[in-house]
């Protein structure tokens, strides 16, 4: 095995030289495709179920499916933890809006008078839409629900709206392990606090059955740990417990709250 992913390692060198530790948030905040381009481990390699699958998140794009999820995961997220800043950031595509031009319309030599109007319109709106994310009508809808459900329930209320650094980004390296991680923090509660989060969205009923089956198949008991393990890399700031706000992304749109709590080195 390690002949057959030698030349995967050898490409990205930048993986395993030591960096500045930066724990990044307000003033100094950067954007998630920013924190895309960082390259270090994350939670999402980690807890990929063989090296096979690891590479494959490394090296190859997301399908349109999973685009879709995580997009709509994203903005949950900015709505329940940034509202100000959600409906700057979101464009909703109007309901009248014309059909997208395919390319050989585009192309045409000579296109009707009705696809030169839809490929102006779609102009002005990716003009319009440039750095913001576009979503439709229902999609809007959605994210609005499962935003409400989480402020319904009390604690997860309580949580969110807690002192805190919001979609704050750590880079560390890890003398042990001897690579860089980095980890992006939904929330970062200040001095005081024992735990961390982050929001899930679900399709599953939420009985706790259903939630810990769906803790266990996605790995987030892994990036728990690693989540905490990284945090505690950069700063020392010793943390057990991580919460997990899971709500159902379809109606009824209902929220409850799950949590693990973090190991130390060696114990079973």
């Amino acid at each position: 095995m390690k002949n057959d992913y030698a030349p995967f390692i050898a490409s990205l060198p930048t993986y395993f030289t030591p960096c500045e530790t930066r724990i990044l948030s307000n003033d100094k905040a950067i954007t998630f495709e920013e924190y895309c381009e960082i390259d270090a481990l994350n939670a999402s390699v980690l807890k990929k179920p063989t090296p096979a699958h690891m590479l494959h998140t490394i090296t190859e794009d997301e399908d349109e499916e999973e685009k879709l999820h995580f997009k709509i995961g994203r903005l949950v997220h900015m709505a329940a933890l940034e509202p100000e800043q959600f409906y700057g950031h979101v464009l909703k595509l109007p309901s009248d809006a014309p059909k997208k031009p395919t390319k050989a319309q585009v192309n045409a030599k000579r296109p009707s008078v009705e696809t030169i109007e839809n490929i102006d319109w779609w102009e002005r709106f990716r003009a319009e839409s440039e750095g913001r994310t576009v979503v439709k009508e229902d999609e809007l809808d959605s994210i609005e629900q499962m935003r409400d459900a989480l402020l319904r329930h009390h604690q997860i209320r309580e949580m969110l709206q807690c002192a805190s650094r919001k979609e704050a980004t750590i880079e560390v390296w890890d003398e042990e392990m001897q690579i860089r991680r980095k980890a992006r923090y939904d929330l970062l509660p200040g001095a005081g606090a024992d735990f961390l989060l982050d929001i899930k969205t679900t399709r599953k009923e939420l009985d706790m059955n259903a939630i810990k089956y769906e803790i266990l198949g996605r790995g987030y008991h892994l990036q728990a740990q690693y989540y905490i393990d990284t945090l505690n890399l950069a700063s020392n700031d010793k943390r057990k417990r991580f919460y997990f706000p899971f709500v159902k992304n379809t109606a009824p749109y209902v929220a409850r709250l799950a949590w693990v709590d973090a190991k130390d080195p060696g114990e079973d």
